[in-house]
């Protein structure tokens, strides 16, 4: 498979039933799904808050990367952010990420200042 698994941090894991009760059941979380000839090849995962969208998660083949997916998704989120009057769009990227880092420039994000998370397994 060329698409991660959807997972928050290590060790949790959304199972079927959770991401189905989680995604399916309210106007807080969502998800998009690029398909192309029945096969899932891109998502985006997203959080809506007062004034804004945060998008945690997306990944795309590694077979169907450059063709646009990514941006086709993004554009989606955009769309619904303005119908929503959202103010603005957030994500997370690791620095080493060149590639969403190239992608985000070419439609039109801004590199915000320098976040820090911290996390800890337990």
């Amino acid at each position: 498979r060329g698409l991660r698994q959807l997972e928050n941090y290590p060790h949790q894991k959304l199972g079927a039933s959770k991401f189905k009760n989680f995604f399916g059941g309210g106007s807080f979380a969502f998800m998009l799904v690029a398909e192309i000839q029945q096969k899932i090849v891109g998502y985006c995962t997203g959080f809506r808050s007062n004034d804004y969208f945060s998008l945690p998660f997306a990944a795309t083949d590694k077979k169907y990367r450059r063709c646009g997916i990514a941006s086709l998704l993004i554009k989606k989120v955009e769309e619904m952010a303005k119908k929503e009057n959202k103010k603005y769009i957030l994500f997370t990227a690791y620095t080493s990420n060149k590639a969403i880092e190239k992608l985000s420039k070419a439609i039109g994000y801004k590199k915000s200042k320098t976040l820090i998370q911290y996390f800890k397994i337990l």
